[in-house]
């Protein structure tokens, strides 16, 4: 296979990318409707509330973490179809 197709298909996978980050983020929005209707019903001043609170925190946290890997191996894929296009 020439280097050209190379490229080509690292260009795709890298673009291929942008699907889970739509997806993570997708889920960090339903966390914050989940935090909005659990206040409706817990409040905002009860200890319990407040670890649910601090749980679901944590978990958007993490989806960013993981929405800040997926940019590094989307960038690193591009590198990649860069070096192979040349």
């Amino acid at each position: 296979m020439s280097i050209p197709d190379e490229a080509s298909k690292l260009y795709s996978l890298a673009s291929s990318q942008a699907i889970p980050i739509e997806v993570l983020t997708e889920a960090q929005n339903s966390l914050d409707t989940l935090r909005g209707e659990l206040q409706l019903i817990l409040g905002t001043n009860t200890q319990r509330a407040n670890e649910i609170y601090s749980l679901i925190e944590a978990a958007k946290y993490a989806l960013e973490e993981a929405k800040a890997v997926n940019n590094s191996l989307e960038s690193a894929i591009h590198d990649a179809a860069d070096y192979y296009s040349k």
